[in-house]
């Protein structure tokens, strides 16, 4: 959808929350926001047919991915020099029970 402030193609749904939304989802609105000049509004219903109204997904660079998966290891690894899988506290846990 078009922005009526900048006319920009950066304008998505958002969600609206208690009696607000049920308002406008009464007078058959749709709250939009401008994700270049954050404005936001409502349009008429029939005139989001046919329009892209959900934000793009994000598309994280690999190297994001290796860096998660690096805390991962990290964390295994850190499991495994205190020896034991007992808590910080050194109370053993509901696992070491059983």
């Amino acid at each position: 959808m078009r922005c009526p402030r900048c006319w920009t193609d950066n304008a998505f749904m958002r969600d609206v929350h208690g009696w607000g939304g049920v308002l406008l989802a009464c007078l058959l609105l749709v709250p939009m926001k401008c994700h270049h000049c954050y404005h936001k509004f409502s349009v008429f219903w029939p005139l989001t047919i046919g329009k892209e109204l959900d934000p793009p997904r994000l598309k994280f660079p690999s190297s994001a991915r290796l860096a998660a998966s690096g805390r991962r290891v990290a964390s295994a690894h850190a499991e495994g020099v205190w020896g034991h899988s007992h808590s910080v506290s050194g109370r053993p846990t509901r696992a070491d029970a059983a």
